[in-house]
């Protein structure tokens, strides 16, 4: 309902006014006209929200079905890509997809004596670039891919019919950026763009050729008849489309190269995962070029990190190192579409590809940006300008970070973000996060010896856990004592920069009284209920998406499953897109209503508590929560007495 409404608020904003202005917006299942919209109103909404949040990215739709992404027209249009933007699929089509590592095949690697200028670009690519080596590769990969698509088990009957008529493959390329600082490019170079049609039109071509050869075999796609080749003087291939660059973001770094097209982010920077860790980075050929030169000191690397990960405007760093190690901040807009244009030019499907944009940018240099990616021939693209979303997948150093506080790496992370405080003749003090006036949060309940134990973990703005709660059924006396003290710790330890998963490390195992439950499920003690109460609470989904439906005037709300939501601007006041405050509850005219969060693994904790009454069960249980004194064994309680199961100690309470 709340998507709707927004939906419809942002239509307003964009229908005409006057008659005879705009577009019609036309019904594809029953070809009716539905609205009209200004086509100038759209695109400017469009850039503004990509400038506000980095998303949408644009797709040119009209072209990439005039294009050789949709070489099968017959079979039906394009309507849409994956989120990455590069590979635009029919209803139920698949693409195989696969990369080269373009930095292996650079012959000469001598960073330390980089090309002069006088040498021509084709010079240097002619005899720097392993051609042969490049060619083998492409044809060892379709070939591979095209056995991919036949050993591929798809979900669907129809994903699979599809795929076998279409035999779509994409391979692409990563390790660009090594590949041009190893032969001593900048990324933002004209050389660079040449060398980028050149390398790509080579492995276009020659995946041309190994698809043709295979089909020589194999036979054509199966939907050759009518497609775009069923044509005179045009190639015969075995899948109708072989080449895709796809972003690589993870097989680059299994790869140890740059992802995909793109430039370097940063010369040192850190990686966000999704489970909160932070990977930290230091670029290995500007380390090895500072090294062979005697450059390579902690105080230059410094001033690298400090100065957002570029060596541009540092007077240590010599003019040829920064001509070649340029970052995506370095580089202007219109550069980045440059890259993209000349990749795409010979490139089947798509390109994904960022438009990095500075802070600081406006909306007008985003829509300049979107007219030179259509003047150019790009098919899609994507901005992003650095800052305009809380979390985000690369940082470069900043005074603060969301995931300073969720990185298991505590100490390291407490460095680079100020979390510590530190003189030169001091030992390293940890500085207490401050507690906060308002907090939201999570409770697990979980059953144990001594009772239902209650674990809640408060977060602060940033979404940093700050405070444990835990107690324990309605016991008193030394139980809650222990609950109380337990919560307190962890506490502390969080706010002096320990992760949940750390405390919950030191909690999980302890055993001291009677295991409830069996298997790998048992809690051992109270304390061990708290630690993998904790641990759950650290791995957990955010909130899930309510489905709010209008029955006999009552708003009944269900719960089902959604991918996980993001607060907006890390503020946990404001309501998120998705109708839920980031505080836990569903928020539908005005009035919230909590919302249960989401536990790995779907274990249900609502424990049924059984036909025994819950305080007269709670004492009991209570009572065998304490432990021998003489030999530590388990206590229970006995004919009126507490004894040791221990039958060689004989420890008794009464006696």
């Amino acid at each position: 309902m709340r998507v709707e409404e927004a939906v419809s608020k942002l239509y307003e904003a964009c229908r005409t006014t006057h008659k005879g202005e705009g577009y019609n917006l036309v019904n594809p299942r029953t070809g009716e006209i539905t609205d009209r919209l200004n086509a100038k109103k759209v695109f400017d909404l469009v850039t503004k929200l990509a400038w506000q949040y980095g998303d949408p990215g644009m797709v040119l739709i009209d072209r990439i079905n005039n294009s050789r992404a949709n070489p099968t027209p017959n079979l039906g249009q394009i309507e849409a890509t994956n989120p990455c933007a590069e590979q635009p699929l029919l209803p139920y089509d698949a693409c195989t997809l696969g990369s080269i590592s373009l930095s292996k095949f650079v012959k000469d690697e001598a960073l330390n004596n980089l090309p002069e200028e006088s040498l021509s670009f084709e010079a240097r690519a002619l005899e720097a670039i392993d051609w042969e080596g490049l060619r083998q590769a492409v044809h060892t990969a379709v070939h591979f891919l095209d056995n991919v698509l036949d050993m591929n088990e798809y979900p669907v009957a129809e994903i699979d019919e599809m795929t076998a008529k279409i035999r779509r493959i994409g391979l692409g390329v990563m390790g660009w950026a090594d590949m041009l600082v190893k032969l001593g490019i900048g990324y933002n170079s004209q050389d660079a763009f040449l060398l980028a049609e050149e390398v790509m039109r080579f492995i276009q071509r020659e995946a041309d050729n190994a698809s043709c050869n295979l089909a020589k075999i194999r036979g054509v796609f199966p939907a050759f008849k009518g497609s775009i080749y069923d044509k005179t003087g045009e190639i015969r291939p075995r899948n109708a489309a072989r080449t895709t660059i796809a972003p690589t973001g993870t097989i680059s770094l299994l790869a140890d190269c740059s992802s995909g097209i793109e430039p370097y982010f940063a010369l040192t920077f850190a990686k966000n995962t999704i489970e909160g860790k932070r990977l930290f980075n230091s670029n290995p050929y500007l380390l090895k070029v500072l090294k062979e030169r005697g450059l390579d000191s902690e105080e230059l690397l410094a001033k690298i990190e400090k100065n957002r990960g570029s060596i541009q405007n540092i007077d240590e760093s010599p003019q040829d190192l920064k001509r070649v190690f340029v970052v995506a901040g370095d580089i202007k807009p219109a550069d980045h579409i440059r890259m993209e244009a000349a990749f795409q030019k010979y490139t089947d499907n798509g390109i994904s590809k960022t438009i990095n944009f500075p802070n600081e940018a406006t909306v007008a240099d985003v829509r300049e940006a979107y007219w030179l990616t259509y003047e150019l021939g790009c098919r899609m693209t994507t901005i992003y300008r650095d800052g305009s979303r809380v979390k985000q997948v690369l940082e470069v150093k900043k005074d603060k970070s969301y995931y300073d506080q969720l990185a298991p790496h505590h100490l390291r992370v407490g460095l680079r973000s100020g979390s510590f405080v530190q003189d030169e003749n001091q030992p390293l003090v940890p500085k207490k996060r401050p507690t906060p006036q308002e907090a939201w949060g999570m409770r697990v309940r979980k059953k144990a010896d001594v009772g239902y134990v209650y674990t809640s973990v408060f977060r602060d703005n940033d979404g940093a856990p700050v405070e444990v709660f835990v107690t324990i059924g309605k016991t008193g006396g030394y139980v809650a004592g222990a609950a109380e003290v337990t919560g307190r710790l962890a506490s502390r330890a969080l706010k002096y920069g320990a992760s949940l998963e750390e405390i919950a490390s030191d909690l999980v195992g302890i055993s001291c009284g009677t295991p409830y439950g069996i298997g790998p499920e048992s809690v051992l003690s109270a304390f061990d209920a708290v630690g993998k109460s904790l641990m759950e609470i650290a791995r957990a989904k955010q909130l899930q998406l309510p489905v709010i439906e209008q029955s006999n005037e009552e708003q009944v709300v269900k719960v089902v499953k959604s991918q996980p939501s993001t607060q907006i601007n890390g503020d946990p006041t404001k309501v998120s897109p998705n109708g839920q405050s980031p505080n836990g509850q569903i928020v539908a005219d005005g009035k919230a209503k909590k919302v249960q969060m989401t536990i790995p693994g779907g274990i249900e904790y609502q424990i049924d508590a059984g036909l025994m009454p819950g305080i007269h069960e709670e004492k009991i249980i209570e009572n065998k929560f304490v432990v021998c004194p003489d030999c530590s064994s388990p206590v229970v309680f006995s004919e009126g007495c507490r004894r040791c199961i221990n039958p060689t100690c004989g420890w008794s309470k009464c006696s």
